[in-house]
């Protein structure tokens, strides 16, 4: 008679390898949901900003454009985010220039900072109803964290620090 095997322990290799090939099958089912909305004529879908509701974040949203001519657009959210204000001062960046990481001149209802690990620089969010563009990082900008230009340090100042859904939009 053989003696019956006997089944090894998981090593901390098996247990990551187990987690990556979950991320990997996640990351495809996510594609695979990609394509099919872009297969059934949906090559976009855009946030009804005057419908806004509370979603959980990596739901996809999708509603219809208001103005037909325009093609619909899909967001991503992103869940909540802390929302602080800076400007070109030396104060907010040490420096007075107003040129962004992404080389672009810093321009308020358009730039925003963010942590680079968390949205990627040239990615368009949306914040309150409001588009913005991540062309800039911060040296405090670290996680869930987005900083919003504004045009002078009293207007960065009266913002304040406020939290906000951001989604990003799928390119």
């Amino acid at each position: 008679m053989n003696p019956k095997p006997t089944k090894r322990p998981k090593t901390k290799s098996d247990k990551a390898f187990e987690r990556l090939l979950m991320i990997i099958g996640i990351a495809l089912l996510i594609a695979f949901l990609l394509g099919a909305l872009a297969g059934a004529g949906i090559n976009n879908a855009i946030r009804n900003k005057d419908t806004a509701e509370a979603h959980e974040p990596g739901v996809l949203t999708v509603a219809a454009a208001q103005e037909p001519t325009k093609e619909p657009e899909l967001w991503i959210d992103l869940g909540p985010f802390t929302c602080v204000a800076y400007d070109a001062c030396t104060d907010c960046c040490g420096k007075t220039d107003g040129i962004t990481k992404t080389g672009t001149k810093a321009t308020a209802g358009r730039t925003v900072a963010v942590d680079p690990e968390v949205i990627p620089l040239g990615s368009t969010l949306l914040i309150d109803g409001q588009e913005y563009i991540a062309e800039d990082i911060g040296g405090a900008i670290k996680g869930n964290k987005i900083d919003i230009f504004h045009n002078s340090h009293a207007e960065a100042l009266e913002y304040g620090k406020q939290t906000h859904t951001v989604q990003i939009k799928a390119e």
